[in-house]
C-alpha cells in the first residue's frame, strides 16, 4: 500500500481507497470502483446536512426579525 496526492484537493490517500477521505474524489488502484455512493460523497452530504437547516434558521430568524421591527413601528 502506497499514499499519492488527491489531484482535486491534495490530500494523501491511499492506493487502495475508494475515494478521497478528504474531498471524496474518486481514489485510484484496485478498490477504485467499490464503494457504493454514499461513500464517495460523504463529505458533500455531511455539509448538505450542516448547511441546509443552518439557511432555514437563518431565514426564520431574519423574518422573525421583519415581521417584530413592522409591529413595533405599527404602534
Amino acid at each position: 500500500m502506497s499514499l499519492y496526492n488527491c489531484p482535486e484537493c491534495g490530500g494523501q490517500v491511499s492506493d487502495t481507497a475508494a475515494f478521497c477521505p478528504h474531498c471524496g474524489a474518486p481514489g485510484k488502484g484496485v478498490a477504485a470502483n467499490k464503494g457504493d455512493w454514499f461513500e464517495r460523497n460523504y463529505k458533500k452530504l455531511l455539509q448538505l446536512g450542516l448547511v441546509i437547516p443552518l439557511s432555514i434558521l437563518g431565514g426564520l430568524a431574519l423574518i422573525a426579525i421583519i415581521i417584530i421591527s413592522f409591529l413595533r413601528i405599527s404602534f
